[in-house]
C-alpha cells in the first residue's frame, strides 16, 4: 500500500520539488469519506490542494478515478483542473511504478486509468450525464445558446397573447427602473425581454414557489405568465430542448427521482470549486449527489471573491455552507472548515494592501465567513514593490500618464521611485512583454452609448489605447469588449456585404414594417461600409474582384461558366467567402473573437422556430427568397446590430503576449498578471447620482430588487440576508478585492484626483465605508507617482 507520506513525496515531482504547506497538506490528508469546506484566499493554491486531494484518494485510498467528479464554473477553469489532474496523475503513477516493488501495488498502478476522472463545468457534466444515463425513449438534452433562448422568450413568452402590451407587466418593469416610451407609453420589448429573462432564470435558480410569488400582485402574475409561456415555447421546439437553467433543473429532477442511480452508484467523491458563486439550484444538485455517496463532498471557494450575484450567484450559501450542508446531508454535526491562507501569487506589500482593503469597512465583516483569518504572503518572497497610484485632474492626462508608465516598463529601463527613504527601481524584466500587463476596469467599453440624441464620446479605455499607440515605440492593446460589435469596422463591412448580397438596394429590408429603428440605422451604416470597401477594390482582385462576387449574388449568376446558381445557399458559406477580402477578421486576435460572434449568430439561430429556413437563403422563387432573407434579417442581423449576442468568454483562453490586456474585473477573476493597473475612477469627476451605483450606492438597483422580490419564496428564505444597501456595498468591496488581488508583482491604481481619499467623490474602491468616511484619508496605503 502507498502511504500518505510516500504520496506527498512523489507529488514533489509535478510540483517541481516544491513542498506543500501545512494547510494544503491538511486538506489533502483530511479523511476522504467526510464532507469538507475549504476557504481559500487568492493565490493560496486551492487548485493544487483540490487536485492533490483527488489524486491522494486514488493512490492512497484506492478510489477508482471514474468514481471522482471534479467540477467548477467556467470551461477555462475546468480545462485547467483536468490538465492538472491528468498531468500530475501520470507523473505520480510513473514515479511509483519506478520505485515500488510490491507486486500488488504494481498491478494496481498498471490498471490505473487516470483519464477516467470526471471533470467539467456543472452544465457540461449535466448534459453529458443526462445523455448517457437515460431511457431509450427519452432523447438527450438539446441546450440552446443564450441568445437563441432569448429569441424564444421574445416570441413565445412576450409576443404570444400580446403580453408585451400587458399594462401590469409594463408597470412591473417600470418599478425596476425601466422607462416607458413616449410614443407607445410602454417599456420597449428589449427591456421587457431582459427583465423577463432575469425572473425566468431566478425562478429556477432559486427554486421559487412561483404560485406564492404570483399571489403577490398583478405584476408578479404577469412576469410569471411570461415565464410559463416561455417554458412552453421551449417544449414545442422539440423533446428536451432547454436553456441552461432548465438543464440544471431537469438534472436535479432526475437525481431526486432516482433516475440517475446508475451514475451516482459509481461515484465515491465530488469536488466543487468556486462554490461561492453557487445558486440554490446548483447547491441542491451537489448536495443530492453528496447524499447518494454518503456525504463525501469537498467544496472550495472564497466569499471575498464572489462576483456573480447579478447572475444568481448567492455568496450567502458559501458563508453559511457548514450549517446548510449539515441540514442537507442530515449529519449530526457541522462539517469542518479548513483555511488556505498563504498566498504564493504576490509578495508582502500588495498582499497586505489587499487584505487591509477587505478589512477597512467594519460593516463588511458580517458578510464574510465567521472567523476567517487574513491571507499572508509566503515569507520567503519578501516585501516586493509598493502599490502605486496614478491620479490626474482629467482623463486625457491620466491616459498619457498610465501609457507613459507602461512604456517605461516595457520599452525603457523602468522607473525609479523613493519608498521609505530608499530608491526603488521598478522594471518589467528582460523577457517581459506587454501581455504581462493587465488593465482592469468595471467596464472596458471605449465609447459611451448614444443617449437622447447625444452622440457617443470616448471613454478612458479608448484614450489609453490611443496613448499607448502614440508612444515613441507604440504598444498595442487587446480589448475585444471595447466596442459594440455593430460598430467594429470589419464587422460592419462583413455584415454590410452580406446584406448587399442577399438584399440588393435594401428592398426586402424596407418592406419589413416593424423592424426596430435602431436596427435600420445600423443596417444603413453597414451598407455604407460595404460600398466603401467595394470601391476600394481590395486584394485579391484576380480572377474575381469583390464587386464581381457581390454582383454574382445579386443577380444569382455563377461566376463559373456552365454552372447553374443553386436553389439555396447557407448564409454561413457566404460569410466565410467574404473573409477573403477582409483578412483582419482571420489574422487579428480581437477580430477573430468578433467574427466568432457573427458565425455563432448564423449557425445557432437554426434552433428558432421562426427560422424555418435554417439560416439558408432560398432562390427557388421570389416568395421563398423574400421569406428566407426576412428571417435572416430578423433573427441574425438584427440580433448582431442590437447587441443581443455576447462575446464567448470561453474562447479567450490565451491572451496575446505582444499587447496590453484590457479586461473587466469579472473577466479577470481566476487570472493573474505580473503587472495590474486598476481603474478606480477614471470617469468619476463629480459625485453624480447616476454613477453612485458603481461606487457608493444610494438607490436600490435591479439586482437587489429582484433578490428581495424572490428570496421569501424559495430556497433562500431560511438564509440570513442583509439589507439591499449593505449587500450592494459588500459586492463592490468584493469586486475591487478581486481586482487588487490579481497582481503578481506590481499593482497600480489609476483614476481622477476627485476620487482620492481626500477628494469629494466617495468610492468603495478608495477605502470609503458606507458611513461616509474614508479610512485611507489620514493614512494613504499607496504611493502616488
Amino acid at each position: 500500500m502507498i502511504s500518505l507520506d510516500e504520496f506527498l513525496e512523489a507529488l514533489r515531482l509535478p510540483l517541481h520539488d516544491r513542498r506543500l504547506d501545512s494547510e494544503q497538506s491538511e486538506v489533502i490528508a483530511y479523511p476522504p469519506d467526510q464532507p469538507l469546506i475549504v476557504v481559500a484566499g487568492p493565490g493560496t493554491g486551492k487548485t493544487t490542494a483540490i487536485v492533490a486531494r483527488a489524486l491522494k484518494m486514488v493512490f492512497v485510498d484506492r478510489f477508482d478515478p471514474a468514481s471522482i467528479m471534479l467540477t467548477t464554473f467556467t470551461k477555462r477553469a475546468a480545462a485547467e483542473l483536468r490538465s492538472r489532474v491528468l498531468g500530475w496523475g501520470y507523473i505520480v503513477r510513473d514515479e511509483f511504478s519506478r520505485l515500488i516493488r510490491d507486486e500488488q501495488d504494481l498491478e494496481y498502478l498498471s490498471s490505473l486509468d487516470i483519464n477516467r476522472f470526471i471533470t467539467g463545468t456543472l452544465d457540461s457534466l449535466a448534459e453529458e450525464i443526462l445523455g448517457k444515463y437515460r431511457r431509450p425513449d427519452i432523447p438527450p438534452p438539446v441546450v440552446l445558446d443564450q441568445f437563441v433562448a432569448d429569441g424564444i422568450l421574445l416570441t413565445s413568452g412576450l409576443f404570444d397573447n400580446g403580453l408585451f402590451r400587458n399594462e401590469d407587466l409594463t408597470a412591473f418593469a417600470e418599478g425596476h427602473g425601466y422607462t416607458r416610451s413616449r410614443q407607445t407609453n410602454s417599456v420597449n420589448v428589449r427591456g421587457l425581454t431582459r427583465l423577463s429573462r432575469i425572473y425566468c432564470d431566478r425562478f429556477r435558480h432559486d427554486v421559487i414557489d412561483v404560485s406564492a410569488f404570483t399571489a403577490c400582485g398583478p405584476g408578479q402574475a404577469a412576469v410569471a405568465r411570461v415565464a410559463n409561456q416561455y417554458l412552453s415555447g421551449l417544449q414545442i421546439r422539440g423533446p428536451n430542448v432547454m436553456d441552461f437553467a432548465e438543464l440544471e433543473h431537469y438534472f436535479l429532477e432526475r437525481l431526486q427521482q432516482g433516475e440517475l442511480s446508475q451514475f451516482t452508484s459509481q461515484l465515491k467523491a465530488i469536488f466543487v470549486d468556486e462554490f461561492q458563486d453557487t445558486n440554490v439550484l446548483q447547491e441542491s444538485i451537489y448536495y443530492n449527489i453528496a447524499r447518494c455517496i454518503n456525504g463525501c463532498i469537498t467544496v472550495v471557494g472564497d466569499d471575498d471573491q464572489s462576483l456573480y450575484r447579478f447572475r444568481g450567484g448567492t455568496v450567502e450559501l458559501f458563508r453559511d455552507a457548514s450549517p446548510r450542508m449539515q441540514t442537507a446531508l442530515g449529519i449530526t454535526s457541522e462539517p469542518d472548515i479548513r483555511y488556505l491562507t498563504t498566498t504564493y501569487r504576490a509578495p508582502n506589500l500588495p498582499v497586505v494592501f489587499t487584505q487591509d482593503f477587505a478589512e477597512c469597512d467594519a460593516d463588511y465583516q458580517p458578510s464574510r465567513v465567521t472567523g476567517k483569518p487574513r491571507v499572508q504572503s509566503d515569507e520567503s518572497v519578501g516585501d516586493g514593490l509598493p502599490v502605486l497610484g496614478i491620479f490626474r485632474d482629467n482623463i486625457h492626462d491620466l491616459a498619457r500618464s498610465v501609457a507613459r508608465l507602461i512604456g517605461d516598463l516595457f520599452n525603457g529601463s523602468g522607473i525609479d521611485i523613493s519608498w521609505n527613504g530608499e530608491n526603488v527601481h521598478i522594471g518589467a524584466g528582460a523577457d517581459a512583454q506587454p501581455g504581462d500587463c493587465a488593465f482592469l476596469a468595471h467596464s472596458v467599453r471605449e465609447y459611451t452609448r448614444e443617449f437622447m440624441g447625444q452622440p457617443s464620446s470616448p471613454r478612458f479605455p479608448l484614450l489609453l489605447r490611443q496613448a499607448l499607440l502614440e508612444l515613441d515605440t507604440p504598444i498595442s492593446s487587446f480589448n475585444p469588449r471595447g466596442q459594440l460589435l455593430s460598430t467594429v469596422p470589419e464587422i460592419a463591412q462583413l455584415c454590410g456585404l452580406m446584406l448587399e448580397c442577399i438584399d440588393p438596394h435594401s428592398i426586402i429590408t424596407g418592406s419589413i414594417s416593424n423592424l426596430p429603428p435602431e436596427a435600420r440605422r445600423i443596417f444603413r451604416e453597414w451598407r455604407s461600409a460595404a460600398t466603401d470597401i467595394i470601391h476600394r477594390n481590395p486584394e485579391p482582385n484576380h480572377p474575381t474582384t469583390l464587386e464581381d462576387f457581390v454582383r454574382s449574388w445579386q443577380i444569382q449568376r455563377s461566376q463559373v461558366t456552365g454552372i447553374q446558381w443553386p436553389s439555396e445557399l447557407p448564409l454561413i458559406d457566404l460569410c466565410y467567402h467574404l473573409l477573403t477580402w477582409i483578412p483582419s477578421l482571420q489574422d487579428d486576435p480581437e477580430r477573430q473573437i468578433h467574427l466568432e460572434v457573427v458565425a455563432r449568430a448564423i449557425t445557432e439561430t437554426s434552433m428558432l422556430s421562426s427560422n424555418s429556413y435554417r439560416s439558408r437563403i432560398v432562390f427557388s422563387d421570389i416568395q421563398h427568397k423574400q421569406r428566407s432573407v426576412t428571417q435572416a434579417i430578423w433573427n441574425i442581423f438584427s440580433a448582431i446590430a442590437l447587441g443581443d449576442i455576447e462575446i464567448n468568454e470561453d474562447i479567450l483562453e490565451t491572451f496575446p503576449r505582444a499587447a496590453v490586456n484590457f479586461l473587466t474585473i469579472h473577466q479577470a477573476k481566476g487570472l493573474e498578471f505580473p503587472i495590474v493597473i486598476v481603474d478606480v475612477g477614471a470617469h468619476f469627476k463629480t459625485n453624480h447620482r447616476l454613477q453612485r451605483v458603481f461606487r457608493f450606492p444610494d438607490t436600490i438597483n435591479e439586482t437587489y430588487l429582484v433578490e428581495d422580490n424572490t428570496i421569501p419564496f424559495g430556497g433562500l428564505s431560511t438564509a440570513s440576508f442583509a439589507e439591499w444597501r449593505d449587500r450592494a456595498f459588500d459586492d463592490l468591496t468584493r469586486l475591487y478585492y478581486v481586482a487588487y488581488s490579481r497582481a503578481q508583482s506590481l499593482l497600480v491604481l489609476a483614476g481622477l484626483t476627485s476620487v482620492l481619499p481626500t477628494g469629494r467623490v466617495p468610492h468603495v474602491a478608495m477605502g470609503w465605508t458606507r458611513t461616509g468616511t474614508s479610512t485611507w484619508r489620514t493614512s494613504c496605503p499607496f504611493l502616488r507617482i
